[in-house]
């Protein structure tokens, strides 16, 4: 089976939660280069804000379908769309200090959720 690449990553991202879809189409000058080349890490970042203001106001629609979603990109993703869902995205919204994980962590799909609490682990172990 063929691995998911970065640009079949934005098409399923954009079907299943459209609020990003949204969000892209309206900064696409931050994440496209004037050559073309597109800014994976940004336009990822730009879905954990997007995310980030829908659950802060209590807006969870699509968010289980985009978590899925998650979860099948971690599994079938190349080594580049793994690595910017899990250090990009799921690493950076446990890093962030505005919004309580309690808002999305309990519905993270098992990839997600396996992903989270390694990490969780490491920083548990790093601290003794």
């Amino acid at each position: 089976m063929e691995k998911i690449n970065n640009q079949e990553m934005l098409v399923k991202l954009c079907k299943v939660y459209p609020s990003f879809r949204d969000s892209i189409v309206e900064s696409a000058k931050y994440w496209i280069t004037p050559e073309g080349e597109f800014l994976w890490g940004i336009l990822i970042g730009d879905l954990s804000t997007v995310l980030f203001n829908n659950l802060e106001e209590g807006n969870y629609s699509n968010v289980e379908q985009l978590f899925a979603c998650l979860d099948e990109l971690i599994e079938q993703g190349d080594d580049e769309v793994s690595s910017l869902i899990t250090t990009q995205l799921l690493e950076g919204m446990l890093n962030s200090r505005t919004t309580d994980q309690c808002l999305w962590r309990p519905l993270l799909g098992k990839q997600a959720a396996d992903f989270c609490d390694s990490i969780d682990q490491y920083y548990i172990r790093a601290q003794t």
